[in-house]
């Protein structure tokens, strides 16, 4: 018995500069892949301009977004947000074209599914999923 999965993906997107950097492209996104899971939206979509410049780790400026949408279908922990909710968020570095995304819910999906449906609807090469069963440990 677990509380849910937990659909980590990094990827590299074909989508352009442009739309990885558009927040009601990934605003609408957000929606869309709350709804194909079939969960329900408690907070959000919210969406964020992260656009920074960080010598430490990065010597040149980083363009992107960042974004979360908090689901009802949680009593879960989680790591980004206060309180106890599940979770659907991304991160974009639009002039690397890279993506990171990260689905967390106590309602089971089918994570096979859901990683096809989000590689075509983000046009995904380089695929890096992982799939973890949170709260293996859970009484």
């Amino acid at each position: 018995m677990s509380f849910g999965p937990h659909l980590i993906i990094d990827a590299h997107s074909v989508l352009s500069p442009a739309e990885l950097n558009d927040m009601t492209f990934w605003d609408n996104f957000l929606r869309k892949l709350v709804a194909h899971a079939g969960m329900t939206v408690l907070h959000g979509p919210v969406v964020m301009d992260t656009s920074c410049s960080n010598a430490q780790w990065n010597p040149s400026s980083v363009t992107g977004l960042s974004g979360f949408v908090v689901l009802a279908e949680s009593h879960g922990g989680v790591e980004v947000l206060p309180g106890p909710r599940s979770r659907a968020a991304f991160h974009t570095f639009a002039e690397h074209g890279y993506i990171f995304l990260d689905i967390f819910s106590c309602k089971m999906f089918d994570a096979d599914e859901l990683l096809k449906w989000i590689t075509e609807k983000l046009r995904l090469r380089d695929t890096n999923p992982t799939l973890l069963m949170r709260g293996l440990n859970w009484r």
